[in-house]
């Protein structure tokens, strides 16, 4: 009688099946690209509230919440917040995908659970979104507005103060985010983002407007992060 085999291996032999099709799958892959599209909507907006701001064309500083209330103020607001709606939802199951089935292949050293575990705080940070900007869409309480993420954020803060050790967990998490900071800004003056895109499928010129742009945009993030 044969005996069948080790049940580790197939359960292994599953999970690299299950990860490539969530790789290769159009579904995941729209996911991903509709996440990625309103979050760059997002950032866009903050950046040219940012920039008006600075030229004294009655800009304003804004968080994720501000620069979702502003698209909502847009002509066609209503469809516009629909789509970041969708986009928001994508975006953060799509961190789900990268933190639980790894189609990026950041594997289980220390280095790539820390990166998944990153992605997995991004799928919840962008979840959060979710609620206040369908609040903006149907008329609810709590809708996105400007300012938000700093009172809920300055809210944790006061919490965590008023525990055991909160003052040491409030170090912890901001030498965390520092420490974030600066790896973004390292990622963009080395370059280490371009893994994301593929400069051999595009023109020359294209691919270095491309990664000249990636490299400011991960250093600012990375500035504003640790700030």
């Amino acid at each position: 009688m044969a005996f069948s085999a080790n049940p580790g291996n197939k359960i292994k032999e599953t999970g690299k099946k299950v990860t490539r099709n969530a790789s290769s799958n159009p579904l995941v892959e729209l996911i991903a690209r509709v996440g990625y599209g309103v979050r760059g909507l997002l950032y866009f907006t903050i950046g040219l509230l940012a920039v008006q701001l600075a030229l004294g064309h009655g800009g304003k500083a804004a968080d994720q919440q501000g620069a979702i209330a502003v698209i909502g103020k847009q002509p066609a607001g209503q469809v516009l917040l629909w789509v970041v709606l969708i986009g928001l939802v994508s975006y953060a199951l799509w961190g789900l995908v990268r933190a639980l089935l790894d189609p990026l292949h950041k594997g289980k050293d220390l280095k790539g659970i820390a990166e998944r575990v990153g992605f997995l705080f991004s799928a919840a940070a962008y979840a959060l979104l979710v609620f206040p900007t369908y609040a903006a869409i149907a008329g609810g309480r709590k809708q996105a507005h400007n300012g938000a993420q700093t009172e809920q954020t300055q809210e944790y803060v006061t919490k965590l103060l008023s525990m055991n050790l909160g003052r040491l967990m409030v170090g912890f998490i901001g030498v965390l985010v520092i420490a974030v900071g600066l790896y973004q800004i390292y990622e963009g003056f080395r370059l280490h983002f371009d893994g994301h895109i593929q400069p051999r499928s595009m023109a020359p010129k294209k691919a270095r407007w491309i990664m000249r742009a990636g490299q400011f945009g991960t250093v600012a993030r990375g500035v504003v992060q640790t700030r």
